[in-house]
């Protein structure tokens, strides 16, 4: 992620500009009015910060002005499958554990307080780690798998292509987060039809009430997930937005596997919410928009601040290795 980044910033963002892709003004089985399923709720969590330069979140953005990017874990409560996790967010031992989790930390400046761990703030809130059934990842990425191994007799859900590229040694993937998983369930998109403005989809249970999205383009088999909430529906946009500029204007990401079919998932998510306004998007990594959020179905934990200093101070030289010293 980190030198895909920099090489795009160095790069200038100069690729031709990408024309708008028409998409049109019609929602795919999708009733109206809205109708929501019972019993669904939603709770965010936040289990730590990652301090980045706005460069490596947005083309075009600053190399000195930092960005706190939030590391958040969604938990559904499912009235028939049991408690549903989208990410699992850091890991506090991460550091420790791998080379991954040290460069996470040390370039990127991750912060996980003490005792907000997912599995710590789920206890704090009165559910139990082990009552997880379903856990769904936006990719394989370490800042999402960081806790798997505290839910392990949950079925983890990603797409085929994504695992697939996750064992080739790509930075950013620490495949000892998920190495020990046994229950998989492997999502293709092949041969799937629509829901609303997006041209495939796949109903998780089968009861319309958690639909992923194909994301792809952030990377190579990224997901979204649907959630029908009673009220409204909601998108956990991981995937197709980290902060909110995107989801506004289509701002692009400094780095992408495939920028052409970012491209188009982002304009279909904004094309989605046209058409329907009470739809709730939730980006990957910006909760300035969700803390301001005050539906009955979705409920946003308390998180600290980061802290002012959370980024340590990086290595002698190291960002240099990528972005040469001005001379």
């Amino acid at each position: 992620m980190l030198c895909a980044a920099v090489c795009a910033v160095l790069a200038g963002g100069c690729e031709d500009d990408l024309r708008v892709p028409y998409i049109p003004p019609t929602l795919a089985n999708w009733p109206q009015p809205y109708r929501g399923v019972a019993g669904l709720k939603v709770h965010v969590f936040n289990t730590g910060y990652v301090r980045v330069p706005e460069a490596l979140v947005l083309r075009g953005g600053s190399l000195t002005r930092k960005r706190d990017l939030a590391v958040p874990a969604v938990l559904i409560e499912h009235p028939h499958q049991g408690l549903v996790l989208f990410n699992t967010g850091l890991n506090p031992k991460a550091k420790e554990a791998s080379p991954a989790g040290e460069w996470l930390a040390a370039v990127l400046g991750a912060e996980v307080l003490p005792g907000k761990d997912l599995a710590s703030q789920m206890h704090d809130a009165g559910f139990k780690p082990e009552a997880v059934r379903w856990i769904v990842l936006a990719n394989l990425r370490s800042d999402r798998t960081g806790e798997l191994e505290s839910f392990p007799k949950a079925r983890v859900v990603v797409t085929k292509v994504e695992h697939e590229y996750a064992q080739g040694g790509n930075r950013g993937y620490d495949t000892s987060t998920f190495d020990d998983v046994a229950n998989w369930k492997f999502i293709d998109f092949a041969s799937t039809t629509g829901v609303a403005t997006f041209p495939v989809h796949v109903d998780l249970f089968g009861d319309g009430s958690c639909l992923l999205l194909d994301a792809s383009g952030s990377t190579p088999g990224a997901l979204a997930l649907l959630v029908r909430l009673p009220q409204q529906p909601l998108v956990l946009a991981d995937g197709f937005a980290a902060v909110e500029e995107q989801v506004r204007y289509a701002a692009k990401p400094a780095a992408a596997a495939d920028l052409d079919a970012w491209w188009d998932h982002i304009w279909r998510l904004k094309r989605f919410k046209d058409l329907v306004p009470d739809l709730v998007v939730v980006p990957g990594r910006d909760l300035a928009a969700v803390g301001a959020l005050h539906a009955r179905d979705i409920v946003v934990h308390p998180f600290a601040a980061p802290r002012q200093d959370a980024a340590p101070t990086p290595t002698a030289g190291g960002l240099e290795r990528f972005i040469p010293r001005p001379m």
